[in-house]
């Protein structure tokens, strides 16, 4: 009932509120007490590796067989403090990858990787990095190695990688030494096979042919054709279509249908290649278009070859791989085929894209693939294709962006709890609108199994002791964190005396001691008195509405005042340097027991302590520290002019 309930809170948390005024069901906070014994960090957590290990013992070892994908998702740049961790999130993060350069900078690509059964339905997220932009390659092959590494220790058999084929990716398989000729590497001696995701070189292949002709020998192939076919076919608002599914979208390609798979697999399909053939032979259209009819017959072939879920199907290359069926041939002539297609634009042959690459090192690697399996696993007899890709990956992005309404880039913090949420066994589907097809895999691992054992073991972090010669501290960086600028002390004189009186407000308010008031706060302050001193900003910010001066604020008393004073020194000066590290708030506490002058104060009582004030002033600054960095990143001139743009980068 409590993941039922948790799947509907985290698909509409107002909807889930207005359900439980008609309904009785858990508070809101009972379903968020669930996770906070869970902690998942960056990398991949060992907690989750050893609970996925005992889970693997009772798998059968084709439910071991797996491939492995990754890929990147878009963050809202921003940073967040965790109390409960006492840990800053958001920043750059490749755990022991991270270079002293990138700690300082702030996570704008979340690095995923995730493992999916390559015979059976199971799919299951292993950890995750933050990047400022593209990961670099070298850090990704790497991370790549260390993940594959961990599938291996816990029974998982390794089999294939599979990513996009961004510009990184393509650096990261050339460093493996994989190539068209041989597409595989090895690892802890076993022979792992890479390829490139079909659906995105599906797409890839539509948009190159939207933008530019193809020559393919010595035919063109060209997008007009199909433009000018879906123009006749729709001349009729209410006749009939060969192409019911085709509209102009599908033509004039916006930009975020352009992302979409969907409409790739629509264009290049059977049922256009048979309405191509057919306007030509009527001549309403070129008779050249039988060559594009031609070429969109043979993608449709293609990717039917890597998206087969059944032994039975209508169309022969829909139909897993066996022993002596005609995939294999037809993927031998699709492997020269694609390697004699030229981009042209105004008879001028074009340099081609990586995606053509990208598909003959994809259908090479699956041949060998195929013969791999047989001679390693004699007792496999077919293979269905359609989990050679990374839809798993894509719809858990689409999770992702859907917990607590929808947003399409979550900031670094956001992601880390929408991650861990998505490990329930929640109701949840990947959208409609995603960029593929829904996979039916379920999650190998359930949270609530590792709540249960977070309970039973709880363990104390223990504290990391200050060390100002630590070399992993790193140096400030200039305008990273928006400070308080000492050029302006009658400014900043004022604002800390604000601070400090609400600080000595909160800390009386919890412990009612008149010996603490008197050292703490100015009773019966007067304006008059104080005129042009760091009161100021006190006197107007009061209320006129209560009697005194202030206005029923609390005016800090000279001692404590000149203590903040040494407070916001020693923050301003270590934070930055710090803000990276673990602990942070208890890094900074510990520096201010060192540096501040605590001997004004006088304990009348064993609770009587400064330290319980430096504690809450330390978290509250940085709160608001990066709630101010967090308005300088909005207030920066962009990358892109929208977000969209972000998206369609990689096209």
């Amino acid at each position: 009932m409590k993941q039922l309930c948790m799947s509907l809170y985290y698909r509409s948390p107002n909807a889930y509120k207005l359900l439980c005024k008609i309904f009785l069901l858990p508070s809101v906070k009972t379903l968020r007490r669930i996770f906070q014994d869970v902690t998942i960090s960056t990398g991949f957590n060992h907690e989750f590796i050893h609970l996925l290990k005992t889970r693997i013992r009772s798998m059968s070892s084709r439910e071991r067989e797996c491939i492995v994908c990754m890929d990147e998702m878009a963050l809202k740049a921003g940073l967040q403090y965790n109390s409960r961790t006492d840990n800053i999130s958001g920043l750059c993060d490749f755990g022991s990858y991270t270079s002293n350069t990138s700690k300082s900078s702030v996570g704008q690509e979340a690095l995923v990787f995730m493992a999916r059964g390559l015979f059976s339905g199971w799919k299951q997220p292993l950890g995750y990095f933050f990047a400022n932009t593209a990961t670099p390659a070298s850090v990704m092959k790497d991370l790549l190695l260390e993940c594959i590494s961990v599938c291996q220790s816990i029974g998982l058999n390794v089999r294939v990688v599979i990513c996009d084929g961004g510009a990184a990716n393509r650096r990261v398989f050339k460093s493996l030494d994989i190539s068209i000729e041989n597409p595989y590497f090895y690892h802890l001696n076993k022979k792992i096979f890479g390829m490139f995701d079909p659906p995105h070189l599906l797409k890839c292949m539509r948009n190159n042919l939207q933008r530019h002709n193809y020559l393919i020998e010595g035919e063109t192939c060209s997008w007009d054709h199909i433009s000018r076919m879906q123009q006749l076919d729709s001349e009729k608002t209410y006749g009939l279509r060969s192409c019911p599914k085709l509209t102009k979208r599908h033509i004039t390609l916006p930009e975020f249908s352009r992302m979409k798979v969907k409409t790739a697999a629509q264009v290049l399909s059977h049922s256009v290649s048979s309405a191509l053939y057919m306007y030509a032979f009527e001549q309403k259209i070129p008779l050249g278009a039988i060559h594009t009819a031609n070429f969109v017959k043979l993608m449709d072939n293609l990717f039917d070859c890597f998206n087969s879920s059944s032994l039975d199907s209508p169309k022969v290359f829909r139909r897993a791989l066996r022993d002596n069926s005609q995939h294999f041939e037809f993927l031998r002539y699709m492997f020269a085929y694609i390697e004699g297609i030229q981009m042209v634009e105004n008879e001028r042959v074009l340099r081609n894209p990586p995606t053509f690459g990208g598909w003959r090192l994809t259908i090479n690697s699956l041949l060998q693939l195929w013969l791999h399996i047989k001679e390693t696993d004699g007792g496999i007899w077919y293979l269905c294709t359609r989990n050679l890709n990374q839809d798993c990956l894509e719809n858990f992005f689409s999770l992702i962006r859907q917990k607590g309404g929808f947003a399409y880039n979550p900031t670094p913090r956001q992601f880390e709890d929408r991650f861990k949420q998505c490990y329930i066994k929640s109701f949840l589907t990947a959208s409609e609108s995603a960029n593929c097809e829904v996979d039916f895999d379920t999650f190998l691992l359930d949270v609530s199994r590792l709540v249960d054992m977070k309970k039973q073991c709880r363990r104390q972090n223990n504290r990391v002791p200050v060390n100002s010669s630590d070399p992993t501290v790193i140096d400030p960086v200039e305008h990273y964190i928006p400070m308080a600028d000492n050029n302006d002390d009658n400014i900043q004189k004022n604002v800390l005396a604000y601070v400090a009186g609400f600080v000595s407000r909160s800390y009386l308010q919890k412990h009612n001691c008149n010996h603490c008031r008197n050292q703490l706060v100015e009773e019966n302050a007067d304006y008059d008195a104080a005129r042009g001193s760091e009161k100021t900003l006190l006197f107007f910010k009061g209320y006129d509405e209560i009697d005194g001066d202030f206005g029923g604020l609390t005016v800090p008393s000279s001692s404590f005042y000149k203590f903040m004073q040494q407070c916001e020194d020693v923050f301003y000066e270590n934070f930055p340097k710090t803000m990276n590290l673990p602990g942070v708030a208890s890094r900074i506490c510990e520096l201010l027991q060192q540096q501040c002058d605590c001997t004004w104060f006088n304990a009348y009582e064993e609770t009587c302590s400064l330290k319980p004030i430096m504690q809450f002033y330390v978290k509250m600054r940085i709160y608001y520290a990066i709630k101010f960095f967090n308005h300088e990143i909005g207030s920066l001139p962009r990358r892109m002019k929208n977000k969209k743009h972000l998206i369609l980068q990689h096209l």
